[in-house]
């Protein structure tokens, strides 16, 4: 059973790595996300994870190695932070388990984003003994209806089970996806957040990354005009962006910036699906399944015969994505080829 990480140990996980940077005067990421599988047991309406046959599933998980040479490597970077990310994580069982044990062992913060539709009270038990830090429930509505699998409705037995968690230490919060399919759930989502007292974070849906097989999937059409906003959608973005400012100040407990959503309805009154303050390979990085670098979904850096290439297409980088790439690059002899 690993030793779960003390106050001393979860601050200087988030506080660390910004404190070193300004020292240093280098950029040290504050927290990596380690995508251990594209893989996924629901298919949400808006997701661009299209994966879901069980034989491409068991070919999309990360093996314990490569997380451990990538959480090294991590840390040795100074960043103390690892959110195990998807698909659905929990699709790997026990490797999960081994994985979150051994960044526990070298106490990093470790959290868990999942659907929870696998979990059990006996992988709830592995994962505290292993030391899980936070689970981050995804919950896209309240009733189960077509196109949203993350539904409180599916796994309310879980939820209630999870939430006990807190009494032995372990930190649990909510994200939910806005789009248009449900841009009327988030009020009853927000007011369930606030009646069970954990946080949430609440994320505008934005495009597929560029070069991933879903731009020419048959349904990304649908896709795109079924859950993505336009201009059209401005008159309700605005008033539940402004719904959510006003519980935010009131003291529910919203754990984006005010000015995400004043952001968000400056993009979609725009018309633009881009355009964040983006600090990819500066706050945060990426490593997939493969123990593939990189600094955000768009910008996968792969070797082919020696030499690093792109997913992405040259005229949608910016000078931003620029700066991750040359990171990436920095860093280049992490990349491994399978």
């Amino acid at each position: 059973m690993a030793r779960r990480l003390n106050t001393f140990e979860l601050a200087w996980a988030f506080i660390g790595p910004k404190i070193k940077s300004s020292i240093f005067k280098k950029s040290i990421p504050y927290w990596f996300f380690l995508d251990v599988t594209t893989a996924c047991n629901k298919r949400c309406g808006y997701c661009y994870v299209i994966e879901t046959k069980m034989k491409k599933v068991f070919e999309r998980m990360i093996d314990f190695e490569t997380a451990k040479k990538s959480i090294d490597y991590m840390y040795q970077k100074g960043c103390r932070h690892v959110a195990i990310m998807g698909g659905e994580p929990m699709l790997l069982g026990d490797t999960l388990v081994e994985i979150i044990e051994y960044a526990t062992s070298k106490r990093m913060f470790t959290y868990l984003p999942t659907n929870l539709t696998l979990m059990s009270k006996l992988f709830l038990k592995k994962l505290i003994r292993a030391g899980i830090c936070l689970i981050d429930v995804a919950i896209d509505s309240i009733e189960k209806r077509k196109g949203f699998d993350k539904n409180l409705q599916e796994i309310n037995d879980q939820f209630e089970m999870v939430l006990k968690a807190r009494k032995l230490g372990v930190y649990i919060k909510l994200n939910s996806v806005i789009t248009r399919q449900n841009i009327d759930d988030i009020h009853q989502l927000v007011e369930l957040s606030h009646k069970k007292g954990v946080p949430i974070t609440l994320h505008w849906i934005d495009g597929p990354p560029p070069g991933t097989r879903l731009l020419q999937h048959e349904q990304y059409e649908w896709l795109q005009t079924s859950w993505h906003f336009t201009k059209e959608d401005y008159p309700h973005v605005e008033q539940i962006a402004n719904w959510l400012i006003k519980k935010k100040y009131a003291g529910y407990w919203i754990l984006n910036p005010v000015w995400y959503f004043e952001q968000m309805k400056k993009l979609i009154l725009d018309g633009k699906h881009s355009g964040w303050n983006c600090t990819a390979g500066e706050n945060t990085v990426l490593i997939n399944y493969k123990g593939q670098f990189a600094p955000c979904l768009n910008l996968v850096c792969k070797q082919v015969n020696g030499e690093l290439s792109l997913r992405m297409p040259f005229h949608l980088i910016t000078i931003k994505c620029v700066n991750s790439l040359l990171y990436a690059i920095k860093h280049a002899h992490l990349v491994q080829t399978h």
